[in-house]
């Protein structure tokens, strides 16, 4: 089953140093990821654009405090829930636009 995500939400994933240190030493295999429509088994990060729609498609989440690997995508939701913040991509028509910033950085919200 895959899971819908930016790359902002995946990069600040992998870089939640209190989460993945829960996991003791942990990585990554088998992945399959598609950004903005292409295929690939692994992500660049230097590459990766905060805007970037990724879904992750498959892979499996090890760990040497488990003998059994977790799904990627069940992974992903487990940080997801643990946090306090979500993240969101929005469309919304042009002469809008501000009015939709406005309200975000009011609430307390980031825009990237």
């Amino acid at each position: 089953m895959s899971l819908k995500t930016t790359g902002a939400e995946y990069e600040a994933f992998l870089h939640d140093d209190d989460f993945w240190s829960q996991q003791g030493d942990a990585w990554l295999e088998d992945t399959e990821f598609e950004v903005d429509g292409s295929l690939t088994t692994e992500l660049d990060e230097s590459g990766l654009k905060p805007e970037a729609q990724i879904k992750l498609l498959s892979g499996y989440v090890f760990s040497n405090k488990s003998d059994e690997p977790v799904y990627l995508a069940t992974f992903f939701r487990r940080w997801r829930k643990a946090r306090n913040t979500t993240y969101l991509s929005v469309a919304v028509a042009k002469d809008k636009e501000q009015l939709v910033r406005d309200a975000i950085l009011s609430a307390g919200g980031k825009i990237n």
